[in-house]
């Protein structure tokens, strides 16, 4: 086989390391998303697939109803007038509009309380973003993605009382499964990925954990002084330590006490078509986490909302072990079936802020993920690393490296397919030459 030649410049060029793809980039192309997803074991399911050890944790970020007092509602109600003294007309007209669309969002069981006049008080700077979304949607003005992303503050904002919202924060991408066999340069860029920075992310307040760390014997500081598997030959305090593995960021704190993220969600420029690759970038987001806290020994839950003009649509994500291997499953969220909600997807419930009762919906849904981070999600990220140590102390068990690390490139050459071998020509028939018998001349004369 004759050897190619190829001139100076490409040898060095093969030679050269090739630059990794970004998060974005492998979001936006379903065939480079769907690699990665694979090297990660990431798969999409349907909610009911939820382990039922985990189904309380959805059941507490997707409580929308009987969540208002009905009595905000009613004209007759003493309650209901003194708002429309107090509120204006505007502000009573969002409020009827939710309850006529939507009145299993209101209860005769909530009273109006301390509680309910929070979620009140909220409530109208959320009915300033109603407005302000159904203003740009009759407007002939082109909107952008950053004057969407001031009217999704106004439903956020509010809604996030206790645990840390951290926007644009870069989180660290996890290592993928195998990385043996590498066929080609383009996968390697792909897996090569080390970090993304979601639009924004919750995370576990740095004071609901320091029990995990604050005495000498706690769990956060046992693991610390734990060499990891992969780190033998290195000092104590490389990246594979567990100074480095318990934070999803890409930098470690400052505090030595675990960095746990509970949600994020991607802003997206108007338009249909920009939902599915948000959707894949959130998924990437919630994978790392995931693997984060599949290390940490952390079941529970991650969940993804994304935001495109006056759409919102959400997922949740957990990790479980199946035929000893830890999987990634993803399902959307299609909507609660005692909420009537409408689907305009085949997957997804598309919740639309133009609607009083939607939008209000969206805030309920980030405030329960708020409440939720430093409640129970908190709990179970406190439950599972105290059990990683008994683990690692008792039962021997070494500490996972998910965070990327190394370099990746192609390892092998991609198969090729078996030639078709043409079955040989059969032999042509040899013809058996008849010997010619010399004639002797008759009758020559002499």
């Amino acid at each position: 086989m004759p050897v190619s030649t190829c001139s100076t410049d490409t040898q060095k060029a093969a030679g050269r390391m090739l630059r990794p793809f970004t998060a974005s980039q492998i979001a936006k192309d379903t065939a480079a998303f769907e690699t990665w997803a694979t090297h990660q074991r990431r798969e999409e399911v349907d909610l009911n697939n939820l382990p039922l050890t985990q189904g309380k944790h959805t059941a507490e970020v997707f409580n929308f109803f009987g969540r208002l007092p009905e009595e905000w509602a009613d004209k007759h109600s003493k309650v209901h007038r003194r708002l429309k003294r107090t509120m204006g007309a505007g502000f009573m007209n969002f409020l009827l509009s939710a309850h006529a669309a939507a009145p299993e969002i209101f209860s005769p069981d909530v009273v109006d309380d301390e509680e309910s006049r929070n979620i009140l008080r909220d409530l109208q700077v959320v009915s300033r973003a109603w407005d302000f979304m159904n203003t740009m949607h009759d407007s002939t003005r082109k909107w952008s993605e950053a004057d969407y992303a001031e009217v999704y503050a106004l439903v956020r904002r509010p809604a996030i009382w206790t645990s840390d919202h951290r926007a644009q924060c870069s989180i660290a991408l996890p290592q993928p499964f195998s990385v043996s066999k590498i066929y080609k340069d383009s996968t390697a860029r792909i897996l090569g990925a080390k970090s993304a920075k979601p639009d924004g992310a919750l995370f576990v307040p740095t004071h609901h954990l320091q029990t995990l760390s604050l005495d000498e014997n706690s769990a956060y500081k046992v693991l610390c002084r734990h060499r990891p598997q992969g780190d033998s030959g290195h000092a104590v305090g490389g990246e594979f330590s567990f100074r480095y593995q318990s934070t999803v960021c890409v930098k470690i704190p400052d505090a030595q006490v675990p960095e746990v993220a509970s949600a994020f969600w991607e802003d997206k420029k108007p338009g249909q078509d920009k939902l599915d690759p948000a959707l894949r970038q959130n998924g990437i987001a919630t994978t790392a986490a995931l693997r984060h806290l599949h290390a940490l020994n952390v079941k529970a839950p991650v969940f993804g909302i994304v935001w495109s003009e006056n759409t919102v649509r959400a997922h949740v994500d957990w990790w479980k072990i199946r035929d000893k291997r830890v999987v990634i499953q993803s399902a959307p969220f299609k909507g609660t079936a005692s909420a009537g909600t409408r689907r305009n997807s085949a997957l997804y419930n598309d919740w639309d802020l133009r609607k009083a009762e939607d939008i209000i919906q969206v805030y309920l849904l980030v405030r329960n993920l708020d409440q939720w981070t430093t409640g129970m999600f908190r709990d179970a990220v406190l439950k599972g690393v105290n059990g990683l140590m008994r683990k690692v102390q008792k039962k021997g068990r070494e500490l996972i490296v998910w965070r990327r690390h190394g370099l990746l490139k192609k390892t092998v050459d991609e198969p090729q397919p078996p030639e078709a071998v043409e079955a040989p020509a059969p032999a042509a028939k040899k013809r058996r030459s008849k010997r010619r018998k010399s004639r002797s001349s008759v009758g020559s004369n002499v």
